[in-house]
């Protein structure tokens, strides 16, 4: 018999392995390019990068006599390799008026670089070159500027979930990093969306689903086995918000005056599931949220501290856009929104703060909530059979208002806008959206009430007239880059100057008649080119139903235009009706 021993083997530890089977406490097999306990358990592989880590080699106590070392509050990150690969941090932050404006005047060196950081980070960890001289970075308590809105640069590192569930982190990370940047105009520390919202995520449960179901619909249209995951949070969300509402609340000012109180908490949390609602079934509208948004805006509004306009004006552009969108898929009347009508003239003194979702003309999103029911108004009149060329004086008294409104609004100047801190989307650009939305506006008002022709032009005819509206607007849009924050906001744009695209009947002149077909038909193409990339920037599968709508526009208005003579009255064919009669409303925003 063989006396020798069994070899012990040796067990080799690594440390080279992803980052979620560090955090999972598995071997990991550091397969390439993605490990296999990974692709066997359906996650997404983080890769082998080594993840951001906390240094505490510059704090008092860890070096001896070093003068030049922070306080021991004060902690420095460092990064050790490319932020993607680090774990999903939130970063509490307030922002005050006078802060951000201070922000905004740095053009130095430094703060261009900061700016190239952030925005390669999901979450914006900002450093102290992008913060004032006298700014403290505390990890145990937020700094509130007593002159401002609740927006100083402070942030405050800690980790977002108390629990290590792989999922929740991984929508976490997927919100800031994928779904901020399309669910904006602007993307930058001034970003309601990222930061403000951001800072109620580990506090206000009922955000905090919100947020993850949010980020999970947004993730369906790759993945289709979110949709257990997103059930789930938006039930948990919807959970919360019933039992906020039941509890009831009380009018009062609390957190010592912040704008962000417990009413706030139930409207962005009524907003933020309304507005999303087609993100998870494109057939849902979220009319109910909006109805219970339109009674929370009204009781907040009035609490909002003086000292705040940032997130007054924010959270009442929001609530425009949110109108503006919805006013084309539901019946309703004009005063329903009769609340914004306040809002809709600006201070011409005061400077305008960039908005998420409306950008610098909150005005015209209430006017355009205006155009939109009284749109379905003369559509829904006809279907009564009313007739078409009937209208009551009222409604068409009311048009003239808009059409009035729309004519005397400017286009402000650069020097009273804020800068948006983000280099995709310049302040030019904002300008540039605020002239389509006018020119949008004006044009589904004339669509739709072709008695006020008189106000385009007595030289021309109608349908020349709207192909100058809309060749105007699609031109606008033809100049911005597809990297401009401010795709996420052309849907609807697309839509309405896409369905004024209705050939009218043959000219008598072959010639100028095959060249007005080839004007259509480019600028057809050019409306579908830019909704496929709209969809491909925003991810949303709800963005395609406007090229469906668009689609049976068109072939309407040609078979039309086949069947009439020449010489007859020209009589446009409304996109909303037809997205009624396919059933493909829907929120597109």
């Amino acid at each position: 018999m063989s006396d020798s021993q069994p070899v012990s083997r040796r067990r080799v530890k690594t440390r080279n392995g992803c980052l979620r089977c560090k955090q999972r406490r598995i071997k990991c097999d550091e397969t390439l390019p993605v490990c296999i306990q990974c692709t066997r358990k359906g996650f997404e592989c983080p890769g082998y990068k080594r993840p951001l880590k906390w240094s505490s080699k510059y704090e008092v106590g860890k070096s001896g006599n070093n003068s030049a070392a922070p306080k021991s509050s004060e902690r420095v990150l460092q990064r050790t390799e490319p932020i993607h690969s680090a774990e999903p941090n939130l970063f509490e932050s307030t922002v005050s008026d006078s802060a951000t404006c201070s922000l905004s005047r740095q053009t130095d060196v430094h703060s261009a670089q900061n700016e190239t950081a952030a925005r390669s980070d999901p979450v914006f960890i900002s450093t102290a070159n992008s913060l004032p001289s006298n700014d403290i970075w505390t990890p145990s308590s937020l700094l509130r500027d007593d002159c401002g809105d609740s927006w100083t640069r402070t942030f405050i590192a800690q980790r977002t979930l108390s629990t290590p569930q792989d999922d929740d982190t991984a929508l976490l990370w997927h919100y800031f990093s994928n779904v901020c940047p399309v669910n904006s105009c602007f993307d930058s520390q001034k970003n309601f969306l990222r930061v403000e919202l951001g800072s109620l995520i580990s506090s206000r449960p009922l955000i905090h689903y919100c947020v993850l179901s949010m980020s999970a619909a947004h993730l369906t249209t790759k993945q289709r086995n979110m949709m257990t995951i997103t059930l789930r949070h938006r039930t948990s969300a919807l959970s919360c918000l019933k039992a906020k509402l039941t509890k009831g609340f009380l009018i009062q000012e609390i957190n010592n005056g912040s704008p962000l109180d417990e009413i706030a908490e139930i409207l962005l949390g009524s907003i933020l599931l309304g507005m999303t609602e087609g993100w998870h079934d494109p057939t849902q509208l979220g009319v109910t949220h909006l109805h219970g948004a339109r009674s929370l805006f009204q009781k907040w509004i009035t609490t909002v501290p003086a000292r705040c306009p940032r997130t007054g004006n924010t959270i009442t552009g929001i609530m425009s856009y949110w109108e503006a969108v919805a006013s084309f898929v539901h019946n309703q009347s004009l005063d329903s929104i009769s609340y914004l009508i306040p809002y809709s003239l600006e201070d011409e003194k005061c400077t305008i703060y960039v908005n998420p979702w409306t950008g610098i003309c909150t005005p015209l999103f209430i006017h355009l909530a205006q155009v939109g029911i009284l749109t379905r108004q003369r559509s829904l009149a006809r279907q009564l059979s009313v007739g078409w060329g009937h209208v009551g004086p009222d409604m068409l008294e009311q048009a003239r208002a808009i059409e009035t409104a729309l004519h005397s609004y400017k286009i402000l100047p650069t020097d009273r806008i804020e800068d948006t801190v983000d280099s995709r989307t310049p302040i030019d650009h904002l300008q540039r959206i605020a002239r389509v939305y006018r020119l949008v506006g004006l044009l589904q008002l004339y669509m739709t009430f072709p008695e006020l022709h008189g106000g385009l032009s007595v030289d021309t005819s109608l349908t020349h007239s709207i192909l100058n509206l809309a060749s105007n607007v699609l031109t606008t849009v033809g100049v911005l880059p597809p990297t401009s924050g401010v795709y996420c906001v052309l849907t609807l744009p697309l839509i309405i100057a896409g369905s004024a695209l209705q050939l009218p009947c043959f000219s008598t002149d072959v010639p100028a008649s095959i060249l007005q077909q080839d004007t259509y038909l480019f600028w057809r193409e050019f409306v579908r080119e830019r909704i496929k990339t709209v969809q491909e920037i925003v991810g949303l599968a709800v963005i395609g139903r406007a090229q469906k709508i668009l689609d049976r526009v068109w072939f309407l208005a040609d078979v039309r235009r086949a069947a009439e003579g020449p010489g007859q009255e020209w009589e446009y064919i409304q996109w909303t009706e037809v997205m009624s009669s396919e059933k493909l409303e829907s929120i597109f925003g």
